[in-house]
């Protein structure tokens, strides 16, 4: 398209961003429509368009522009960090990057990059010994050392129900399945011991020890309240008011008995609003989140909030990589679209073999946090 019959609204972002790229690209690379390029993908982000906050943070990490302006960088998360939570994947994929690059310098700066072999040890230098399977185990976790190589298998029967319509769309059981395999991977853990993480999933085999995952639809809002009314008849207890809160709170949540340990019923609750079901990577971040919890962690909050007395940056060293528009952590314990930590994996291991949830900050209802905080790693 020709300048001359381009006809863009300067007041819609959309309109803003796309004549700022067609500027910003132009063949002739002339500096004063590149510049003009620039002001205007300034506009659009002004005017909230999550693709233009992508490209202005790319090209400000990138040290293309800005990079000598006091706090560019930081400013540059920040507009990554808009277009991530809009559901801009490209920006969600570059804060990855960023985040895990900023952790590794981190890292080999304290352990250098020598790994350690063997069993895997705690930080006592004590042997980990995982192996928790059979009844009333819904997530199976097995650690394994063969062939020089730590593995640690999960295991879980997934049932993904929505009771207004009954199974879900193959693209929304997709996505929650993504997001609880998202947990696989390669992790550093324990001062630099490699773990394999492995995620082996199946849907629908058994009746028992199934991971369900609830679509909180309207049906299943009302199932939850019909059942809790039932309860409340039999025992004379305050279900319903339990279950109205969660309801009310239109979040999704992981539930499970009083208190998180490797036995007992563990079921995740996805919140469904008019066309966010169909979203897949709003999806998938949820389950990868509320799947942290199944495995035994609790929240990250970076301020105090609901009973959490918040994490602040310089709290952690280990965590601090990650933290970004001076207050919230990219991480899947703190946002949905964050990534996942060796740290993470770390205190997943100590949740599995000591029986106990493993906590980032001090709570109203348990003071503990997690041995595996402030050590480096």
């Amino acid at each position: 398209m020709s300048e001359a019959k381009m006809k863009y609204d300067w007041d819609d972002a959309k309109s803003c961003y796309e004549a700022g790229m067609f500027y910003f690209t132009n063949e002739e690379r002339n500096r004063d429509k590149i510049n003009k390029g620039i002001n205007l993908l300034k506009q659009a982000c002004k005017l909230g368009s999550p693709e233009a906050s992508f490209m202005m943070g790319k090209l400000v990490w990138e040290g293309y522009i800005d990079i000598k302006k006091p706090g560019a960088r930081n400013e540059a998360m920040k507009l990554l960090f808009y277009a991530a939570s809009q559901g801009e994947v490209q920006a969600r994929v570059l804060l990855n990057e960023i985040c895990n690059v900023r952790y590794r310098e981190k890292f080999e700066e304290t352990y250098g990059q020598e790994a350690v072999t063997g069993p895997l040890k705690d930080f006592n230098g004590e042997e980990i010994k995982i192996k928790c399977k059979g009844l009333r185990t819904p997530i199976d976790a097995v650690l394994t050392y063969e062939n020089g190589k730590n593995v640690l298998t999960f295991r879980a029967d997934v049932s993904i129900i929505s009771a207004g319509t009954g199974r879900p769309s193959d693209e929304v059981c997709q996505a929650i399945l993504s997001g609880i395999q998202d947990w696989a991977g390669e992790y550093t853990v324990f001062g630099g011991q490699q773990l394999t993480v492995v995620v082996d999933l199946e849907e629908n085999v058994k009746l028992f020890d199934v991971l369900d995952v609830f679509i909180m639809d309207e049906g299943t809002k009302q199932l939850m309240r019909q059942v809790a009314e039932r309860v409340d008849v039999l025992s004379g207890g305050n279900a319903s008011k339990n279950v109205n809160a969660m309801i009310k709170s239109n979040r999704s949540f992981a539930a499970m008995n009083k208190e998180w340990k490797v036995k007992g019923k563990k079921t995740i609750f996805i919140r469904c609003k008019e066309n966010e079901i169909e979203n897949y990577e709003h999806i998938r971040g949820v389950a990868r989140h509320e799947f942290g919890h199944i495995l035994g962690l609790g929240d990250l909050y970076y301020e105090e909030a609901k009973g959490f007395d918040g994490v602040e940056k310089g709290t952690y060293d280990e965590l601090d990589p990650y933290h970004i528009t001076d207050k919230i952590y990219h991480l899947a314990m703190c946002d949905n679209h964050g990534t996942i930590s060796n740290n993470d994996i770390e205190m997943i291991v100590l949740a599995f073999s000591e029986n106990a949830v493993q906590n980032y900050q001090p709570t109203s209802w348990n003071y503990e946090v997690s041995e595996a905080l402030g050590k480096g790693n």
